[in-house]
């Protein structure tokens, strides 16, 4: 089954090039968010701590942002809620249904190993100014060990929500990966394309 013709080919290199070239040499406007009251996000180490909650975000070269040892202060008395919270997997669809393509998909996690290919945020561009980053260690392709400054990025937004983010890229996708949790206790996961 296909509902389309089959793709046209490009006829030079120039064809593709032109069309992201356009697209990524647009940078976005700084992001900017004004907030009128900041509670401290404490960084220890490699934990966090935040209003009632304390837990370890890592980078996992297969399931990408990760948290470690998720915790809650309720009512005084401390409470495990997960011991590890992270994204099973996720399939891109591509949108071609020819017979060329409809077979094709990816599987972030098991396939492409999202962590694999976590790159850093900067305050102002993919994160707020008030947002706290931390380093992250990855393997590179040749086995040697790196650091990406700026991988995970922690932030409070306004209603008392804080966010946990990672940002991937991968070939011309980026995949950004969100925990939210909030003030009242709930938590979130958030995957864009």
């Amino acid at each position: 089954f296909y509902d389309k013709d089959v793709a046209p080919i490009p006829q030079s290199q120039s064809d593709v090039t032109s069309l992201w070239r356009t697209s990524q040499s647009a940078r976005p406007t700084p992001l900017s968010l004004n907030q009128q009251a900041t509670r401290a996000v404490a960084l220890k180490d490699d934990h966090v701590q935040w209003m009632s909650w304390r837990f370890q975000p890592v980078i996992h070269p297969r399931d990408g942002l990760v948290l470690h040892n998720v915790r809650f202060l309720d009512n005084g008395s401390e409470r495990t809620v997960a011991h590890r919270l992270s994204l099973g997997e996720a399939v891109v669809l591509h949108s071609d249904s020819s017979i060329y393509w409809y077979w094709r998909y990816g599987l972030l996690g098991g396939e492409l190993g999202l962590g694999q290919h976590v790159r850093s945020q900067h305050t102002g561009d993919e994160v707020p100014e008030n947002a706290r980053t931390l380093t992250a260690g990855r393997l590179s392709v040749t086995g040697r060990a790196e650091d990406i400054p700026g991988a995970i990025a922690v932030f409070e937004l306004p209603g008392n929500v804080l966010v946990v983010r990672s940002v991937f890229g991968i070939g011309q996708m980026t995949v950004q990966q969100d925990y939210v949790l909030g003030a009242d206790g709930s938590i979130t996961l958030d995957v864009g394309f």
